[in-house]
């Protein structure tokens, strides 16, 4: 059976007005003056802690959740002003860390997160109901759910699609967990950086079977492949394929090694969308 990907994967945001809203609540002149850091403290201190090797160590967490508590503390406290007073690299950031927090709360609130919802592994983030739609945070002077930073404003409003490397869905199959957060200094070296290590995993990423002359994928470029647009107005490669593989493709052509390169423009190739791994990535597997 072919299993159809996440509510949170699909689709164009369709509630046209309230997307105009989150346009203008989100991208706000940025004001002049001392400008108040991004609330990466506690946030920072619970990365450097609780994450290893892109997992998380939930079990701990919520036996020592003051790291946790204070990080929602702080995000909460951000006002629009001050938001409005970040340039769009700091904005950027700032939702991607907003959303990794959110969702190691979603998954600490029910740890070990687990059902009977057969199309997906017993434990997962799968088997909260209403994770990314339903459960709002505060931030930023508003109430969002991972939904609404992922697509209205992540993707709608600032068309940053590597942030898809970045935000984590407490699952296998995402980007690992950066143990640092994301700043507006260093955005993007450390999205470029999350892209290449995905890229690199031949498991969840990308792997290329030279025998059948086929390209696997992770399916974020299937869900997403219409947001690598940009890429392919600037290498303007693999015209012939449907748009979503062909603006993956140009995405990609940044990232791979040269010898990669030269087999895609060999002759024909087939492109083949991994099965995503909804397992949570959890440090204690047998959970």
């Amino acid at each position: 059976m072919k299993l159809s990907g996440p509510i949170r994967k699909y689709g164009p945001f369709k509630n046209t007005a309230w997307a105009l809203l989150i346009f203008l609540a989100f991208s706000l002149p940025v004001s002049a003056g001392r400008v108040e850091p991004l609330p990466n403290a506690s946030w920072g201190r619970l990365l450097t802690e609780f994450v290893s090797g892109g997992r998380v160590d939930y079990e701990k967490i919520k036996q020592h959740p003051d790291l946790l508590q204070k990080s929602i503390r702080e995000f909460a406290a951000i006002s629009r002003q001050t938001y409005g007073e970040w340039n769009r690299e700091e904005q950027i950031a700032f939702w991607i860390n907003a959303y990794n927090l959110f969702t190691i709360k979603a998954v600490v609130d029910h740890y070990p997160p687990k059902g009977w919802n057969l199309l997906y592994p017993k434990v997962s983030i799968r088997q909260i109901g209403g994770a990314w739609d339903k459960t709002i945070y505060r931030t930023a002077g508003q109430i969002v759910s991972l939904d609404q930073i992922e697509h209205a404003i992540l993707s709608g409003v600032f068309k940053e699609p590597r942030a898809h490397f970045a935000m984590v869905c407490a699952s296998l199959g995402c980007p690992p967990l950066s143990s640092t957060p994301y700043e507006g200094a260093t955005l993007k070296q450390m999205l470029d950086q999350q892209a290449r290590i995905y890229l690199s995993d031949p498991e969840h990423g990308l792997r290329w079977d030279a025998e059948h002359r086929t390209l696997y994928l992770s399916q974020i470029f299937s869900w997403f492949g219409k947001d690598f647009f940009y890429y392919f107005t600037v290498h303007k490669l693999f015209q012939d394929l449907p748009q979503k593989k062909s603006y993956a493709l140009n995405f990609i052509w940044e990232y791979i090694p040269d010898e990669l390169k030269q087999s895609l423009t060999e002759g024909e190739f087939r492109i083949e969308y991994m099965t995503y791994d909804w397992s949570l990535n959890d440090l204690h597997e047998s959970k």
